[in-house]
């Protein structure tokens, strides 16, 4: 299991929404739904918030973030959205 402390969650959960749908192509049925189970598992909020997430999950969200920064959707999202996305790929990784 992999720890992980969110400080936006609604931002977080925004920024993989965006990741998912620009990445959808590019990753596996199963990556995407176990993606879009965390993104459930995050609440709506601005407060921090800690996560403890499996490696499984961990690699999916690297792999989804690591394919979005190659889009141009990933430079156009607002920065609290990508912050989020690179800030929690870092903990995951």
């Amino acid at each position: 299991m992999v720890q992980v402390y969110v400080n936006s969650p609604s931002s977080l959960k925004i920024g993989l929404s965006v990741a998912l749908e620009a990445t959808s192509k590019a990753l596996a049925p199963q990556s995407i739904e176990n993606l879009r189970k965390l993104s459930k598992n995050i609440p709506n909020g601005s407060g921090g918030y800690s996560l403890e997430i499996s490696k499984y999950t961990a690699s999916n969200f690297i792999e989804c973030v690591e394919n979005f920064k190659h889009t141009i959707t990933f430079r156009s999202i607002r920065e609290d959205l990508r912050e989020a996305l690179v800030n929690f790929e870092n903990q995951a990784s």
